[in-house]
């Protein structure tokens, strides 16, 4: 009988973790490929026990060689990358099933990456979308991989971190489809001593990345983006200099100059910032987080008129029901004075983010307010 979907992921040290990842998934695969990098906890005999082909390497600073050791084991058809700390709802398997059956083709998937931060680069709310997955979750940042593909000697992962096999995909003539179907992580929720380790792995294998390849756009703006989130944009500044001087690679040039912009900003050179993002928004138009800290630069200088026009732009291209670009009409609305439609907003966007926190505490002031006003307070801006 052919196997038709194998899973395929590279494990250390994942006892606690595990067994409950491959039992949730199990109605899901027909094969589990498990690529041990040197466990000392018994991953390997629990992996084992849940009926997965268990195949060890040592580990070598390389998760692309780790994941192709696996690509190598595997037998499926079609192939889907997971991690022990990801998960797939499971009303989503009939979805992944499908696109496993369907022609040769693939996939990209957005992982959404579960963190408490909401001074993330990337940070937007939970919508009650997949109710278990986002129990006890404030919000998320989202990466994109290509996730499910067919078994193709041709086709390997990339990259010594970061790894992705869509370079591969698309010589090898592969059609390349948005997946209907998310991958929650949870990585980023744990502990913070892993979190730590987690933040000196990425640095080191970044480094060692760049310097196999010192012009790789994706390299420099992975360990730009290291840089910031811990902290040193003295040392990030330059990278993303380089980065946004780059003509022609869409998606690391936009990014840079979605992060440089950010940082022009704060260092109060709105001018500066506003060419940058107008930029990145032509460069990739889809990509949200541009136009959501244009408004911010607009709205600094009380341009209100230019504020509402970029939010109508950026609704037509990453689509009209985003609560990010409602929090920045709603923050509009309210600075410009326009009290009742704020409150309007505040109350539609706290009924769809009841998680967030922000937005619950501006429904309240303004309900306040506008109370105040109604009952001959001096009402102001909010």
């Amino acid at each position: 009988m052919t196997t038709q979907l194998s899973l395929v992921m590279i494990v250390r040290d994942e006892a606690l973790a595990l067994p409950g990842f491959l039992a949730h998934h199990a109605g899901l695969w027909d094969e589990a490929v498990v690529v041990d990098t040197g466990s000392r906890d018994g991953t390997p005999a629990l992996a084992r026990a849940a009926g997965a082909h268990v195949v060890t390497h040592p580990w070598r600073d390389d998760f692309a060689a780790a994941r192709n050791v696996a690509l190598a084991a595997a037998k499926g058809e079609r192939l889907l990358l997971l991690d022990a700390d990801e998960r797939i709802a499971a009303s989503d398997f009939p979805g992944v099933r499908a696109m496993a059956a369907g022609p040769p083709c693939a996939w990209l998937m957005d992982v959404r990456n579960y963190c408490t931060d909401r001074s993330h680069l990337e940070w937007r709310p939970v919508r009650g979308q997949y109710p278990q997955e986002e129990e006890g979750q404030t919000g998320y940042f989202v990466s994109r991989r290509v996730g499910l593909f067919p078994r193709l000697a041709t086709v390997r992962f990339r990259g010594r971190i970061h790894e992705t096999v869509l370079p591969d995909c698309e010589e090898s003539g592969l059609p390349l489809h948005t997946s209907p179907v998310a991958v929650h992580h949870f990585g980023y929720v744990g502990p913070p001593a892993v979190a730590a380790r987690r933040l000196t792995t990425y640095e080191r294998l970044t480094a060692l990345k760049l310097a196999e390849d010192p012009d790789d756009p994706a390299a420099l703006l992975e360990q730009a983006t290291l840089l910031l989130e811990s902290g040193r944009a003295d040392q990030a500044e330059p990278l993303l200099e380089g980065l946004a001087a780059l003509p022609g690679i869409v998606r690391p040039v936009a990014r840079g100059r979605y992060l440089l912009a950010r940082l022009r900003r704060e260092q109060a050179r709105p001018a500066e910032a506003e060419m940058l993002l107008v930029a990145a928004t032509c460069d990739d138009p889809a990509f949200l987080f541009p136009w959501v800290e244009l408004t911010r630069v607009q709205a600094a200088g009380e341009r209100w008129r230019d504020v509402f026009a970029t939010l109508a732009r950026a609704r037509a291209v990453c689509g009209d029901d985003e609560p990010l670009l409602d929090r920045e009409e709603l923050l509009a609305l309210a600075r410009s004075g326009r009290l009742v439609e704020a409150r309007a907003l505040a109350a539609r966007l706290t009924a769809a983010c009841p998680r967030w926190p922000e937005i619950a505490a501006l429904d309240e002031r303004l309900s306040r307010l506008l109370a105040e006003r109604s009952a001959g307070g001096s009402g102001g801006g909010a």
